[in-house]
């Protein structure tokens, strides 16, 4: 923290294909554990869990090979720290998708269906749908996910991804540790649990003023 680069920013300029995902999730990869590793009981922030990186892309090009990346190296992650516990910490290494209500919902109540408002029931179906399609594949075996893979549970505010193959990390019925894929998808739940990884895009964060 003392070293005399602290005080220089550059901006590097590198072209697609470059292999700048492949460094930054090496970066972010020895943040997480590093931050981890220096944690205390006497220290002044709680290293342990929260949020360690935000990603901030331009506006929606945020493509579906990189998301599913970046979330394979945050599961990579939190096996190793389950593996070595509690060396890396107690609470899970997750990632959350902050990208904006036209992609992902912002609150629950969005996703609540009533028989008798159609319009409503459409719209939440419409904005469950867009959940769906934010993981594609088990991000460790690969096996695809449909929607009977996404648990929504509107009153306690959390959507649960499992795998279907048994032979999973992130099976659902798997005796003893059942894991969920720790992947948070709707705002109200990114506030909630703080994941170590934010990826998001910048007109997230041209809202918040």
């Amino acid at each position: 923290p003392e070293h005399e680069d602290r005080e220089v920013v550059d901006l590097l300029y590198f072209p697609t294909g470059g292999g700048k995902t492949e460094a930054y999730l090496g970066l972010m990869a020895f943040v997480i554990a590093n931050r981890r590793l220096r944690y205390s009981e006497t220290d002044e922030y709680n290293r342990d869990g929260g949020v360690t990186a935000i990603l901030r892309y331009t506006l929606r090009l945020l493509t579906t090979q990189q998301r599913d990346r970046i979330t394979k190296m945050i599961v990579a992650a939190e096996l190793i720290r389950q593996k070595e516990y509690p060396k890396y910490g107690k609470e899970p290494i997750s990632i959350g998708f902050w990208v904006g209500g036209g992609v992902t919902p912002n609150k629950f109540k969005e996703l609540e269906e009533d028989p008798e408002d159609p319009a409503k029931t459409r719209a939440a179906r419409s904005k469950k749908n867009s959940i769906y399609k934010q993981l594609l594949r088990c991000p460790f075996c690969g096996k695809p996910l449909t929607e009977e893979n996404f648990y929504i549970n509107i009153p306690t505010k959390s959507v649960s991804v499992y795998c279907s193959d048994d032979k999973c990390m992130f099976y659902r019925y798997k005796p003893g540790n059942k894991m969920r894929i720790p992947v948070y998808l709707v705002d109200e739940e990114i506030y909630a649990k703080c994941p170590t990884i934010i990826l998001s895009t910048v007109d997230k964060f041209a809202g918040l003023p």
